[in-house]
């Protein structure tokens, strides 16, 4: 990476400083610190597995810790996207997971940032520190409504957890945010069949819940989809139409 990419990365590093909230005079020290990191910025090629002995920052792009079954189906616990830091550690051991790149990435090398004895900047060491503790408890809460709620549950669950990470980071502007991955990669954090997320997709959509289209989404509804995640609502099934009407796109309806 030529030092001319390095400097457009610059400006992504916006999206940690808004993470973690170091937008005021008295933060203009460590702010520094985090912009001088474009100098250590490297490209990754998609659809790549990442071996990492240390800290990273994604700049841009998403990548995703998963692991690949007998049968070569690859299953997803954790998406990870711009503003999020990559730790070597969450994946290790002898039955570790994959660090696989889903888009064309860009990170940053936290090592100095993070080791004791750097320049100070507190509040991104913490941030990196408690990483690896936030990723666990983010992979067990994944696996614990994987078995607690319907596709449509759970794709809504998903979809708002990508939305606020997205915000926290400053990449989530009227409801929408950035998407780059595809239905069958949603399918692979979900274990459901691609043919399923298009149908649960459709039905929010029907039910003005969402807008989709290639590389992005807005959430259009986002305290009724929130209901639905929580389980206090559902959708309404399309309902074939009588002779001579018009057919009614499914609803939310309170749940049983």
């Amino acid at each position: 990476m030529n030092v001319r990419e390095q400097r457009l990365e610059r400006a992504n590093l916006e999206c940690v400083l808004h993470r973690l909230k170091l937008e005021s005079t008295e933060d203009a020290a460590e702010a520094g610190v985090v912009r001088g990191m474009w100098r250590t910025s490297e490209q990754h090629r998609s659809n790549t597995t990442l071996l990492l002995s240390n800290p990273r920052i994604i700049t841009s792009g998403w990548a995703a810790w998963c692991r690949t079954t007998s049968d070569e189906r690859r299953v997803i616990f954790l998406f990870l996207m711009p503003g999020d830091v990559i730790t070597p550690t969450i994946g290790g051991g002898s039955n570790s997971c994959d660090l696989v790149t889903l888009t064309r990435l860009c990170s940053v090398d936290a090592t100095d940032v993070a080791a004791a004895g750097a320049e100070p900047a507190p509040n991104v060491r913490a941030w990196i520190d408690g990483a690896d503790h936030d990723y666990r408890s983010r992979l067990l809460d994944h696996l614990a409504w994987l078995n607690d709620g319907s596709a449509v549950r759970n794709l809504a669950r998903l979809l708002l957890e990508l939305h606020d990470r997205a915000l926290a980071a400053g990449r989530c502007v009227g409801g929408r945010f950035d998407l780059p991955i595809g239905q069958r990669v949603l399918a692979q954090a979900l274990g459901l069949s691609v043919v399923q997320v298009n149908k649960v997709l459709q039905q929010l959509r029907d039910a003005d819940l969402l807008t989709a289209e290639r590389g992005w989404m807005r959430i259009d509804d986002e305290p009724a989809l929130r209901n639905l995640a929580d389980g206090v609502t559902k959708v309404r099934k399309r309902l074939a139409p009588a002779a001579g009407t018009t057919q009614v796109a499914p609803s939310l309806v309170p749940a049983e």
